[in-house]
Protein backbone atom coordinates (compact mmCIF):
# COMPACT_ATOMS: atom_id res chain seq x y z
CA UNK A 1 0.00 0.00 0.00
CA UNK A 2 1.40 3.39 -1.03
CA UNK A 3 1.76 6.26 1.41
CA UNK A 4 -1.08 8.09 -0.34
CA UNK A 5 -3.40 5.11 -0.02
CA UNK A 6 -2.44 4.79 3.65
CA UNK A 7 -3.35 8.44 4.31
CA UNK A 8 -6.67 7.99 2.52
CA UNK A 9 -7.47 4.93 4.60
CA UNK A 10 -6.54 6.80 7.83
CA UNK A 11 -8.75 9.72 6.87
CA UNK A 12 -11.88 7.67 6.25
CA UNK A 13 -11.31 5.35 9.22
CA UNK A 14 -10.92 8.35 11.51
CA UNK A 15 -14.16 9.82 10.11
CA UNK A 16 -15.93 6.54 10.89
CA UNK A 17 -14.52 6.69 14.42
CA UNK A 18 -16.02 10.16 14.86
CA UNK A 19 -19.35 8.95 13.46
CA UNK A 20 -19.43 6.06 15.92
CA UNK A 21 -19.08 8.41 18.89
CA UNK A 22 -22.14 10.50 17.98
CA UNK A 23 -25.16 10.12 20.24
CA UNK A 24 -28.65 11.58 20.46
CA UNK A 25 -28.76 15.33 21.30
CA UNK A 26 -25.03 15.85 20.67
CA UNK A 27 -23.89 19.24 19.38
CA UNK A 28 -21.01 18.79 16.93
CA UNK A 29 -18.47 21.59 16.41
CA UNK A 30 -16.03 21.20 13.52
CA UNK A 31 -12.76 23.12 13.83
CA UNK A 32 -11.00 24.11 10.60
CA UNK A 33 -7.81 26.00 9.75
CA UNK A 34 -5.29 26.26 6.95
CA UNK A 35 -2.45 24.77 9.00
CA UNK A 36 -2.80 22.58 12.12
CA UNK A 37 -1.51 24.82 14.93
CA UNK A 38 -4.50 27.21 15.37
CA UNK A 39 -7.14 24.45 15.46
CA UNK A 40 -4.93 22.20 17.61
CA UNK A 41 -4.45 24.94 20.23
CA UNK A 42 -8.15 25.78 20.39
CA UNK A 43 -9.18 22.09 20.31
CA UNK A 44 -6.88 21.18 23.21
CA UNK A 45 -7.87 24.31 25.15
CA UNK A 46 -11.59 23.57 24.91
CA UNK A 47 -11.33 19.81 25.34
CA UNK A 48 -8.66 19.84 28.06
CA UNK A 49 -6.48 17.49 26.03
CA UNK A 50 -2.95 17.47 24.63
CA UNK A 51 -3.55 15.93 21.22
CA UNK A 52 -0.88 16.36 18.57
CA UNK A 53 -3.17 16.39 15.53
CA UNK A 54 -2.32 14.27 12.50
CA UNK A 55 -2.88 16.18 9.27
CA UNK A 56 -4.80 13.35 7.58
CA UNK A 57 -7.19 12.45 10.41
CA UNK A 58 -10.47 13.62 11.94
CA UNK A 59 -9.87 13.88 15.69
CA UNK A 60 -12.89 13.82 18.06
CA UNK A 61 -13.25 14.77 21.70
CA UNK A 62 -16.55 14.84 23.60
CA UNK A 63 -16.96 17.37 26.41
CA UNK A 64 -19.94 18.26 28.57
CA UNK A 65 -20.79 21.97 28.56
CA UNK A 66 -19.87 23.41 31.95
CA UNK A 67 -23.10 25.39 32.39
CA UNK A 68 -25.82 23.94 30.14
CA UNK A 69 -24.72 20.32 30.54
CA UNK A 70 -25.05 19.76 26.77
CA UNK A 71 -22.83 17.13 25.15
CA UNK A 72 -20.40 18.90 22.82
CA UNK A 73 -18.42 16.85 20.31
CA UNK A 74 -15.40 18.79 19.07
CA UNK A 75 -13.94 17.52 15.80
CA UNK A 76 -10.54 18.76 14.63
CA UNK A 77 -10.58 18.48 10.85
CA UNK A 78 -7.78 17.18 8.60
CA UNK A 79 -5.66 19.59 6.59
CA UNK A 80 -7.30 21.21 3.57
CA UNK A 81 -4.73 20.45 0.90
CA UNK A 82 -6.46 20.60 -2.46
CA UNK A 83 -5.35 17.08 -3.43
CA UNK A 84 -6.79 15.66 -0.18
CA UNK A 85 -10.11 17.48 -0.44
CA UNK A 86 -12.24 14.56 -1.78
CA UNK A 87 -11.28 12.36 1.18
CA UNK A 88 -12.13 15.11 3.70
CA UNK A 89 -15.49 15.68 2.01
CA UNK A 90 -16.30 11.99 1.99
CA UNK A 91 -15.38 11.70 5.67
CA UNK A 92 -17.53 14.72 6.57
CA UNK A 93 -20.47 13.24 4.67
CA UNK A 94 -20.22 10.05 6.72
CA UNK A 95 -20.23 12.03 9.97
CA UNK A 96 -23.21 14.20 8.99
CA UNK A 97 -25.15 11.15 7.83
CA UNK A 98 -24.60 9.47 11.20
CA UNK A 99 -25.69 12.68 12.98
CA UNK A 100 -29.07 12.42 11.24
CA UNK A 101 -29.41 8.73 12.15
CA UNK A 102 -28.38 9.21 15.80
CA UNK A 103 -30.60 12.26 16.36
CA UNK A 104 -27.80 14.75 17.10
CA UNK A 105 -29.07 18.29 17.64
CA UNK A 106 -27.00 20.24 15.13
CA UNK A 107 -23.51 21.05 13.91
CA UNK A 108 -21.61 24.31 13.47
CA UNK A 109 -18.30 25.19 11.86
CA UNK A 110 -15.46 27.36 13.16
CA UNK A 111 -12.49 28.46 11.09
CA UNK A 112 -9.62 29.23 13.49
CA UNK A 113 -7.09 31.85 12.43
CA UNK A 114 -4.01 32.98 14.37
CA UNK A 115 -4.15 36.75 13.84
CA UNK A 116 -0.35 36.89 13.89
CA UNK A 117 -0.17 34.93 10.63
CA UNK A 118 -0.60 36.47 7.20
CA UNK A 119 -3.55 34.98 5.37
CA UNK A 120 -1.86 34.47 2.06
CA UNK A 121 -3.57 34.73 -1.31
CA UNK A 122 -2.50 33.07 -4.52
CA UNK A 123 -4.16 34.51 -7.62
CA UNK A 124 -6.95 35.76 -5.38
CA UNK A 125 -7.58 32.32 -3.85
CA UNK A 126 -7.50 32.08 -0.04
CA UNK A 127 -5.38 29.18 1.16
CA UNK A 128 -7.66 26.46 2.53
CA UNK A 129 -10.80 28.58 2.67
CA UNK A 130 -11.93 27.86 -0.87
CA UNK A 131 -11.22 24.17 -0.31
CA UNK A 132 -13.52 24.23 2.73
CA UNK A 133 -16.24 26.02 0.74
CA UNK A 134 -16.00 23.44 -2.05
CA UNK A 135 -16.39 20.67 0.56
CA UNK A 136 -19.53 22.43 1.80
CA UNK A 137 -21.13 22.29 -1.68
CA UNK A 138 -23.28 19.50 -3.06
CA UNK A 139 -24.49 16.81 -0.68
CA UNK A 140 -22.90 18.43 2.40
CA UNK A 141 -24.88 21.70 2.06
CA UNK A 142 -23.28 23.87 4.75
CA UNK A 143 -24.26 27.54 4.48
CA UNK A 144 -22.11 30.50 5.49
CA UNK A 145 -24.63 31.52 8.17
CA UNK A 146 -23.42 28.45 10.11
CA UNK A 147 -19.71 29.30 9.77
CA UNK A 148 -17.67 31.48 12.15
CA UNK A 149 -14.25 32.96 11.38
CA UNK A 150 -12.63 33.07 14.83
CA UNK A 151 -9.30 34.91 15.15
CA UNK A 152 -7.07 34.12 18.12
CA UNK A 153 -3.85 35.24 19.85
CA UNK A 154 -4.73 38.95 19.91
CA UNK A 155 -2.63 39.31 23.06
CA UNK A 156 0.48 38.37 21.06
CA UNK A 157 0.18 40.90 18.24
CA UNK A 158 0.21 44.68 17.93
CA UNK A 159 -3.47 45.69 18.09
CA UNK A 160 -3.31 48.03 15.09
CA UNK A 161 -1.53 45.41 12.99
CA UNK A 162 -4.08 42.78 13.98
CA UNK A 163 -7.01 45.04 13.14
CA UNK A 164 -5.55 45.80 9.72
CA UNK A 165 -5.05 42.08 9.12
CA UNK A 166 -8.66 41.29 10.02
CA UNK A 167 -9.99 44.17 7.94
CA UNK A 168 -8.10 42.79 4.95
CA UNK A 169 -9.59 39.34 5.55
CA UNK A 170 -13.09 40.80 5.84
CA UNK A 171 -12.66 42.58 2.51
CA UNK A 172 -11.53 39.35 0.85
CA UNK A 173 -14.49 37.44 2.38
CA UNK A 174 -17.07 40.17 1.78
CA UNK A 175 -19.28 37.94 -0.37
CA UNK A 176 -19.24 35.23 2.32
CA UNK A 177 -20.14 37.81 4.97
CA UNK A 178 -23.10 38.88 2.85
CA UNK A 179 -24.23 35.24 2.97
CA UNK A 180 -24.01 35.09 6.77
CA UNK A 181 -20.35 34.42 7.69
CA UNK A 182 -19.70 35.75 11.22
CA UNK A 183 -16.45 37.07 12.68
CA UNK A 184 -15.31 36.69 16.28
CA UNK A 185 -12.16 37.67 18.17
CA UNK A 186 -10.79 35.58 21.04
CA UNK A 187 -8.46 38.05 22.82
CA UNK A 188 -6.62 35.48 24.95
CA UNK A 189 -6.17 31.71 24.71
CA UNK A 190 -8.07 31.27 27.96
CA UNK A 191 -10.32 28.24 28.49
CA UNK A 192 -13.21 30.08 30.15
CA UNK A 193 -13.15 32.82 27.52
CA UNK A 194 -13.01 30.29 24.69
CA UNK A 195 -16.04 28.54 26.17
CA UNK A 196 -17.89 31.87 26.19
CA UNK A 197 -17.57 31.86 22.40
CA UNK A 198 -18.63 28.22 22.14
CA UNK A 199 -21.72 29.00 24.21
CA UNK A 200 -22.61 32.03 22.09
CA UNK A 201 -21.93 30.35 18.73
CA UNK A 202 -24.08 27.35 19.63
CA UNK A 203 -26.84 29.62 20.98
CA UNK A 204 -26.83 31.62 17.73
CA UNK A 205 -26.90 28.41 15.65
CA UNK A 206 -29.86 27.11 17.67
CA UNK A 207 -31.67 30.45 17.25
CA UNK A 208 -31.03 30.38 13.49
CA UNK A 209 -32.47 26.87 13.22
CA UNK A 210 -35.54 28.13 15.11
CA UNK A 211 -35.96 30.92 12.53
CA UNK A 212 -34.66 33.65 14.83
CA UNK A 213 -31.83 35.08 12.77
CA UNK A 214 -29.54 37.60 14.50
CA UNK A 215 -26.46 39.64 13.60
CA UNK A 216 -23.94 37.00 14.67
CA UNK A 217 -20.83 39.18 14.25
CA UNK A 218 -22.41 41.84 16.45
CA UNK A 219 -23.27 39.31 19.16
CA UNK A 220 -19.77 37.80 19.07
CA UNK A 221 -18.30 41.31 19.20
CA UNK A 222 -20.25 41.88 22.40
CA UNK A 223 -18.65 38.74 23.85
CA UNK A 224 -15.19 40.13 22.99
CA UNK A 225 -16.05 43.47 24.61
CA UNK A 226 -17.30 41.68 27.73
CA UNK A 227 -14.11 39.61 27.94
CA UNK A 228 -11.94 42.72 27.57
CA UNK A 229 -13.90 44.62 30.22
CA UNK A 230 -13.72 41.67 32.60
CA UNK A 231 -9.97 41.25 32.00
CA UNK A 232 -9.33 44.98 32.58
CA UNK A 233 -11.32 44.83 35.82
CA UNK A 234 -9.52 41.68 36.94
CA UNK A 235 -6.10 43.16 36.12
CA UNK A 236 -6.99 46.30 38.11
CA UNK A 237 -8.08 44.17 41.08
CA UNK A 238 -4.88 42.12 40.88
CA UNK A 239 -2.75 45.29 40.77
CA UNK A 240 -4.64 46.69 43.74
CA UNK A 241 -4.17 43.47 45.71
CA UNK A 242 -0.46 43.39 44.82
CA UNK A 243 -0.10 46.99 46.00
CA UNK A 244 -1.94 46.19 49.22
CA UNK A 245 0.21 43.10 49.80
CA UNK A 246 3.35 45.17 49.25
CA UNK A 247 2.06 47.83 51.60
CA UNK A 248 1.43 45.23 54.33
CA UNK A 249 5.01 43.96 53.95
CA UNK A 250 6.39 47.50 54.17
CA UNK A 251 4.24 48.21 57.24
CA UNK A 252 5.39 45.00 58.93
CA UNK A 253 9.04 45.80 58.19
CA UNK A 254 8.75 49.37 59.47
CA UNK A 255 6.87 48.22 62.56
CA UNK A 256 9.57 45.60 63.22
CA UNK A 257 12.26 48.29 62.93
CA UNK A 258 10.28 50.58 65.24
CA UNK A 259 9.88 47.85 67.89
CA UNK A 260 13.60 47.08 67.64
CA UNK A 261 14.38 50.75 68.43
CA UNK A 262 11.88 50.86 71.30
CA UNK A 263 13.34 47.66 72.73
CA UNK A 264 16.66 49.40 73.36
CA UNK A 265 15.37 51.27 76.44
CA UNK A 266 13.06 50.49 79.34
CA UNK A 267 10.92 53.52 78.50
CA UNK A 268 10.71 52.39 74.88
CA UNK A 269 9.64 48.90 75.93
CA UNK A 270 6.81 50.49 77.85
CA UNK A 271 5.61 52.29 74.71
CA UNK A 272 5.93 49.06 72.72
CA UNK A 273 3.64 47.36 75.28
CA UNK A 274 1.11 50.16 74.77
CA UNK A 275 1.11 49.43 71.02
CA UNK A 276 0.49 45.75 71.67
CA UNK A 277 -2.38 46.49 74.06
CA UNK A 278 -3.92 48.93 71.61
CA UNK A 279 -3.69 46.34 68.82
CA UNK A 280 -5.36 43.70 71.02
CA UNK A 281 -8.12 46.14 71.99
CA UNK A 282 -8.73 47.01 68.35
CA UNK A 283 -9.13 43.35 67.36
CA UNK A 284 -11.30 42.60 70.40
CA UNK A 285 -13.70 45.46 69.63
CA UNK A 286 -13.73 45.72 65.83
CA UNK A 287 -13.59 42.10 64.66
CA UNK A 288 -17.00 41.11 66.17
CA UNK A 289 -18.58 44.28 64.78
CA UNK A 290 -17.17 43.62 61.31
CA UNK A 291 -18.40 40.02 61.42
CA UNK A 292 -21.92 41.20 62.34
CA UNK A 293 -21.94 43.82 59.57
CA UNK A 294 -21.00 41.15 56.98
CA UNK A 295 -23.95 38.90 57.85
CA UNK A 296 -26.56 38.42 55.15
CA UNK A 297 -30.15 39.44 55.70
CA UNK A 298 -29.42 42.43 57.95
CA UNK A 299 -32.04 45.15 57.96
CA UNK A 300 -30.75 48.43 56.44
CA UNK A 301 -31.19 50.25 59.75
CA UNK A 302 -29.20 47.59 61.63
CA UNK A 303 -26.43 47.65 59.03
CA UNK A 304 -26.21 51.45 59.22
CA UNK A 305 -26.05 51.27 63.04
CA UNK A 306 -23.20 48.74 62.93
CA UNK A 307 -21.30 50.78 60.33
CA UNK A 308 -21.57 53.89 62.54
CA UNK A 309 -20.28 51.92 65.53
CA UNK A 310 -17.36 50.56 63.46
CA UNK A 311 -16.44 54.05 62.29
CA UNK A 312 -16.63 55.49 65.83
CA UNK A 313 -14.53 52.68 67.30
CA UNK A 314 -12.00 52.95 64.48
CA UNK A 315 -11.57 56.69 65.13
CA UNK A 316 -11.02 56.00 68.85
CA UNK A 317 -8.43 53.29 68.07
CA UNK A 318 -6.71 55.54 65.55
CA UNK A 319 -6.55 58.36 68.09
CA UNK A 320 -4.93 56.01 70.62
CA UNK A 321 -2.31 54.82 68.12
CA UNK A 322 -1.51 58.39 67.14
CA UNK A 323 -0.92 59.22 70.80
CA UNK A 324 1.61 56.39 71.08
CA UNK A 325 3.36 57.52 67.89
CA UNK A 326 3.64 61.02 69.42
CA UNK A 327 5.54 59.43 72.33
CA UNK A 328 7.80 57.64 69.84
CA UNK A 329 8.63 60.90 68.10
CA UNK A 330 9.26 62.60 71.46
CA UNK A 331 12.02 60.01 71.95
CA UNK A 332 13.61 61.15 68.67
CA UNK A 333 12.78 57.91 66.84
CA UNK A 334 11.85 58.29 63.18
CA UNK A 335 8.52 56.77 62.12
CA UNK A 336 8.62 55.13 58.68
CA UNK A 337 6.86 56.61 55.67
CA UNK A 338 4.29 53.79 55.28
CA UNK A 339 3.36 53.90 59.00
CA UNK A 340 2.87 57.66 58.72
CA UNK A 341 0.66 57.22 55.66
CA UNK A 342 -1.38 54.39 57.17
CA UNK A 343 -2.08 56.14 60.48
CA UNK A 344 -2.44 59.61 58.95
CA UNK A 345 0.51 61.09 60.80
CA UNK A 346 1.75 64.49 59.72
CA UNK A 347 5.36 64.95 58.65
CA UNK A 348 7.62 65.86 61.57
CA UNK A 349 8.59 69.55 61.67
CA UNK A 350 12.15 70.20 60.56
CA UNK A 351 14.22 73.02 61.97
CA UNK A 352 15.10 75.66 59.45
CA UNK A 353 18.77 76.07 58.72
CA UNK A 354 20.29 79.53 58.98
CA UNK A 355 22.71 80.53 56.25
CA UNK A 356 22.92 76.86 55.29
CA UNK A 357 25.02 76.00 58.36
CA UNK A 358 22.59 75.03 61.15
Amino acid sequence: MSNWEERTRECLESADKVANTIQKDDIVIFLWSWYPTPRRELFNLLAGTTHDLIWSKFVPQKVRHSTSGAQILFVAMPNLDSYFKPQVKQGLQRILSQMDKAGAKFSTYIWVHDIRADWSLTNGIRYGWNSMKEIFEGDVKVEMDNVTFLSTCWDKVDLEKGQKQEQRIREVLRSDMERGLAFGQLPWMDKDEAWCFVHEITALTRASLDGKAEDRSKRLGMITDHILERRIKRDAEERKKAEEDSRVIYLQNELGELYAELDKTEYGRGIRAKFWRADDDQKRILEPLLAQADKEGLKPTEKERLERMIEEEYILCLREFRGHFAEVRAMGIVVGYNLREFYGLSEPMKKKKRFGRF
